[in-house]
This record gives C-alpha cells, sequence and structure tokens, in this order.
C-alpha cells in the first residue's frame, strides 16, 4: 500500500545546525534529514500556512537514517 509523504526545506533546523537540513513527513512522524533520494513521482504543493511550499508524492516506505533518506 502507497502513503502520502510530503517534504520541505526545514531553515530553523538549518540555521542551528549550520548545515542543510530537510523535513520528510510519512505518516504522521517527522524525519530530520540531510539528504534526500526521491525514487518516486513528485508534484509541488502551496500552502496558505508555513511551510509555504513542499514536495509531495505517495511512497511504499522510507530507508535510511539522519544522513539520508531514500523515497521509495
Amino acid at each position: 500500500m502507497k502513503y502520502r509523504f510530503f517534504f520541505h526545506y526545514n531553515k530553523p533546523l538549518s540555521k542551528q545546525l549550520g548545515k542543510t537540513m530537510w523535513s520528510v513527513h510519512h505518516r504522521g512522524k517527522c524525519h530530520m534529514v540531510e539528504n534526500i533520494i526521491c525514487e518516486v513521482p513528485l508534484e509541488s504543493k502551496t500552502n496558505k500556512r508555513q511551510p509555504y511550499a513542499v514536495m509531495q508524492g505517495f511512497t511504499k516506505g522510507l530507508v535510511g537514517d539522519t544522513k539520508t533518506l531514500i523515497i521509495k
């Protein structure tokens, strides 16, 4: 079964850590990662509140750790 996911740039955490960080939201959990490898189709979405711009799609699952997350 495929589930919706979305990700966006996390500016506060990136400034705090001094490196680029992404927030990946999937099945009610938020994963903070440095790199994303996405193997599924994406579409952009605009929200009226933050995060204003996100990329979203459907996935069977996520694999990886806080360094690199693979969206399959």
